[in-house]
């Protein structure tokens, strides 16, 4: 009898263990999501300005009043960047056209490992083709990556890897306190999306519109072509209307040659979204139909 009583309080406390462990993890996982500092754009060219506005400092180094590290590439200036306000003449996908936008020199790169050194367009590159037609924004990527690395992880992590990450929205909209940010990735036989960041206004339309997106890949000579189609959506304003009038837009490829390095490197169409989050430096794109 005696045993039997032992084993229940046996029993009994490993179930208050249990608990306990199970009170514990849901706590931290609060206190994490309360605490852990919310990723925000800045949208103003001004703010944006002010916070880049440091030119003659060591890289890796603390500046006064920031806590953050200046990156080992200088600070860039707006007023220098290669694409500020572009208009894209046709509807539809043509890619007999030149490309709207050519990364295909050093400026387009920013590195995350000083270890390495880009040795030409064959090593990272990207042209990249926007269109509009009944579907809905068409983009058009062809990556030339001389190690293209990927695999199929938690799509919060897809950045880590080889990806594309694209982000945008509207000066004129008052609900566009923050642009969206959205990643997609691919390997052989599967697929990855994921929204990092949307304007508040427009959560709770977040994991539909996500959904809605087409994506896709296919080979082509020293790299891959990525096709994406945003569809219009009159619930977060994303109307042919709006997009043709002009609308803010970044894209930038993920670069990473194997697990063990992680992304060491980006190209980009601007700055703002790898190395910052400053949307002040993408580019004003708008349609003539």
């Amino acid at each position: 009898m005696a045993d039997k009583n032992k084993r229940v309080i046996s029993k009994f406390t490993d179930n208050q263990f249990a608990l306990i462990v199970f009170a514990l993890a849901i706590l931290s996982a609060i206190i994490y999501v309360a605490f852990s500092p919310e990723i925000k754009y800045e949208i103003d060219p001004e703010v944006a300005a002010r916070r880049v506005n440091i030119t003659k400092i060591k890289p890796n180094t603390k500046p006064k009043n920031t806590t953050s590290k200046v990156a080992a590439k200088p600070a860039i200036d707006i007023s220098k960047i290669k694409y500020q306000k572009i208009v894209i003449n046709g509807n539809g996908m043509n890619l007999s056209r030149k490309p709207d936008f050519v990364c295909n020199t050093e400026k387009s790169i920013h590195n995350f490992n000083q270890k390495y050194k880009w040795t030409g367009k064959n090593d990272l590159s990207m042209d990249i083709w926007l269109g509009l037609d009944a579907s809905g924004l068409n983009i058009t990527a062809d990556i030339l990556d001389d190690h293209y690395y990927n695999e199929n992880i938690d799509s919060n992590s897809i950045y880590k890897f080889d990806s594309i990450q694209l982000a945008f929205y509207f000066d004129n909209i008052k609900e566009y306190n923050s642009p969206w940010e959205l990643g997609f990735a691919s390997g052989k036989d599967w697929h990855q999306r994921h929204c990092w960041i949307m304007p508040s206004a427009y959560k709770s339309e977040a994991n539909a519109f996500l959904k809605s997106i087409l994506y896709g890949i296919e080979p082509i000579p020293g790299g891959f072509r990525h096709r994406i189609v945003i569809p219009y959506n009159n619930a977060i304003k994303f109307t042919r209307y709006n997009i043709r009038n002009g609308i803010r837009f970044n894209l930038i490829y993920n670069d990473a040659d194997d697990k063990k390095s992680g992304r060491r490197n980006i190209v980009e169409i601007a700055p703002g979204i790898g190395e910052n989050k400053i949307a002040a430096y993408f580019p004003l794109i708008s349609f003539k139909e």
